[in-house]
């Protein structure tokens, strides 16, 4: 998407936000693995171990590195919960009956947002819950 360019929903620009975080994440991620292989190899063309002595030092470095691998699968996950409550949110909008267009009638008595203003006017039970439609009320909801 253009620098500019305007939303035409909230989900929507949630959903360039999450886009925008995780390819910044995966670019921070990739530097980090960077540096750590050249640490690693400048570590290992310096650093000499007799071979009597029992291998200890690689096993401290991997736990910092273990450690902090942890968070950065916690923050995907994270996303990945959020990017679902997002796209819940917006299958919530979608008309229940044409599944095209976004939610704008509210049916009366039950207060149910099921329909768009297409499918509406042939409803005379509510989908939800089977309750008859005694009037309707055009909604806008931005």
């Amino acid at each position: 998407m253009q620098s500019g360019s305007e939303f035409p929903d909230a989900p929507s620009l949630l959903d360039a936000i999450y886009e925008l975080e995780e390819k910044e994440r995966e670019e921070r991620k990739r530097q980090e693995m960077r540096e750590l292989e050249l640490n690693e190899n400048s570590a290992a063309s310096s650093l000499t171990l007799p071979q009597d002595e029992p291998n200890t030092e690689p096993q401290d470095e991997q736990q910092p590195g273990a450690a902090a691998a942890a968070p950065s699968r916690e923050l995907p996950e994270e996303y990945q919960t959020l990017r679902e409550e997002n796209r819940k949110l917006k299958e919530e909008r979608i008309c229940k009956i044409c599944l095209d267009d976004e939610v704008s009638v509210l049916l009366l008595p039950c207060a149910h947002l099921v329909a768009c203003a297409h499918c509406a006017p042939a409803l005379r039970r509510c989908p939800i819950c089977r309750g008859v439609i005694e009037g309707t009320v055009r909604t806008y909801i931005p």
